[in-house]
């Protein structure tokens, strides 16, 4: 489980926390928990970056969860819902959790298919005249896989949090 907010609760530095199964709760900087959890730490210990500003670091985070997504682990789907918590000099009336834009996680979702479909030829393993599957294949697959798991897998929406720079969670 996670905990986090503000260190005065209406102000102070954005603070998370991991709270054990035994009970105990630790302060951390950055995790990846969840189902998808294990695949996205791979991803976000390139991608997350303590030197760009909250909300560049939230683009990253639903980028790694949309890449988890589906194709990756099938028990992780959904459009990524990525919550923010900034640092607070002062208390003020606004809420404290901010949403990253749902048109900017669809953007993202977009581009992470993109990416996918390029990866082969950005990692170099494919060659001239020579593709290691031709994209219908792929489209095949992914709509059988599709239609299968639609009727077993319930919709899942992806919840994360951000505090300060980093922080991931992938339910």
């Amino acid at each position: 489980m996670l905990l986090a907010g503000l260190e005065n609760i209406t102000y102070g530095k954005a603070k998370l926390y991991y709270i054990h199964g035994e009970g105990y709760g630790e302060h951390i900087d950055f995790v990846c928990t969840g189902h998808g959890g294990p695949y996205a730490l791979s991803i976000a210990k390139f991608l997350l970056d303590e030197d760009e500003n909250v909300e560049e670091n939230a683009r990253r985070i639903a980028y790694i969860i949309s890449w988890i997504a589906e194709d990756v682990d099938t028990a992780v789907g959904g459009i990524p819902d990525v919550l923010i918590i900034k640092d607070r000099k002062e208390p003020k009336e606004e809420e404290i959790v901010e949403r990253l834009n749902e048109n900017t996680v669809k953007e993202i979702l977009e581009k992470v298919k993109e990416d996918k479909e390029k990866l082969p030829s950005i990692l170099g393993f494919e060659k001239k005249g020579i593709t290691s599957k031709s994209s219908s294949v792929i489209d095949a697959r992914r709509a059988l896989k599709h239609a299968h798991l639609s009727d077993t897998l319930p919709n899942v929406t992806f919840h994360c949090l951000l505090t300060r720079h980093r922080f991931l969670n992938i339910v």
